[in-house]
């Protein structure tokens, strides 16, 4: 993993992330930003995810994520725009947990629209950004629910990352059996042998299920 720290023109600080990271790594980058007295007088902050992979969290370390940027960016009347390619690469939970604890934080796809919203002077949280589309997907269609989305990270976090298209497919197949009213538990199972299926490690069996699936 390596990242890159510098002030862009307009005073707001971006770090770049780029390879492989994981949660020790995104901890270490956190500290030494957030954690910095030299940071201080910032409150700006754009956080590239673009050209990183394997970005999948857990909910708990997700939570542990958002307060920390919270607590220490607490008095600053701070914004923290996140870039990202894909949504997977940043877990829905920080943003909605971030606000939760007070901080306006918002995802982009396009580094001119998360700067000029780090530079406006309103009031705006970034709540009202609409729900995050899953690439791959055609415009048109609505993206899986959170909670699909969270089940497909984290069947494929022991892994490489996924192609999005593969993602994408995988997220829209939970989200049709959670509406079919399978049991979640069930639903985890299943995602976690289908990404192990597509790595080719070998899938057991599905135990009989009440639902007379599998």
């Amino acid at each position: 993993m390596a990242h890159d720290i510098f002030l862009e023109h307009n005073g707001i600080l971006r770090v770049r992330y780029s390879g492989q990271i994981g949660i020790e790594e995104r901890r270490i980058v956190a500290e030494r930003v957030f954690g910095s007295r030299a940071y201080d007088h910032i409150s700006r902050f754009l956080l590239d995810y673009r050209l990183a992979t394997h970005l999948a969290s857990d909910p708990e370390t997700a939570r542990k994520t958002a307060h920390y940027l919270a607590e220490r960016l607490r008095g600053r009347n701070a914004r923290v725009a996140w870039l990202v390619t894909y949504d997977h690469q940043l877990a829905p939970e920080v943003e909605e947990l971030a606000r939760e604890f007070g901080l306006a934080n918002r995802r982009f796809r396009e580094y001119l629209p998360a700067i000029a919203w780090l530079q406006r002077t309103d009031t705006d949280d970034g709540a009202e950004a609409a729900e995050p589309e899953v690439m791959g997907l055609p415009s048109a269609t609505l993206s899986p629910p959170r909670r699909a989305l969270i089940l497909a990270m984290e069947a494929c976090a022991p892994f490489p990352q996924l192609p999005p298209l593969q993602f994408a497919a995988l997220a829209r197949i939970l989200q049709e059996l959670l509406d079919e009213g399978l049991d979640e538990a069930r639903v985890q199972s299943l995602a976690a042998r289908m990404v192990e299926m597509v790595y080719g490690l070998p899938a057991p069996r599905p135990a009989p299920s009440s639902t007379g699936r599998g």
